[in-house]
């Protein structure tokens, strides 16, 4: 149960990252207000920014069909998404796994839950226990 904490904060970081380098460029600048200043950076611009010669060699290393297809659409989205994608189905996987029941949460899951939920018989042979001897049939005076 501890893994699954580690893996969820591990998958975390990119975002946190992305949110805090966001937040840091919206502090630094102060060219503006602050509602004005803060922005969601694109995926592609902080590629470009920080490290264009791995940029170039995938644009090379990627068909221009492929790359304009399937590659500039995920560069052209906010970099918190794209990096928070990992953790939220993650998330989403843990509680389908719990309310199923399955994986790690086996004997869990929403099933065992509603069947602890049920009525429970009585016992006929209720008594309470007593220090001093054995166990003494409980009277009650009932009108």
């Amino acid at each position: 149960m501890k893994d699954h904490g580690l893996l969820l904060f591990i998958l975390a970081l990119p975002a946190l990252a992305v949110l805090g380098h966001d937040s840091y460029l919206a502090y630094t600048n102060t060219q503006y207000e602050l509602a004005e200043r803060f922005y969601l950076s694109d995926l592609g611009w902080l590629w470009k920014t920080y490290h264009i010669e791995s940029m170039e060699w995938a644009r090379f290393a990627f068909e221009p069909e492929i790359w304009s297809q399937f590659i500039d659409p995920i560069l052209e989205q906010k970099a918190l998404l794209i990096m928070g994608f990992p953790f939220l189905v993650a998330v989403s996987s843990f509680i389908t796994m719990k309310i199923l029941g399955v994986g790690p949460y086996e004997g869990q899951g929403l099933k065992m839950m509603l069947a602890r939920t049920g009525k429970k018989k009585k016992s006929k042979d209720f008594s309470f226990t007593d220090v001093t001897g054995p166990k003494k049939r409980a009277k009650y005076k009932r009108k």
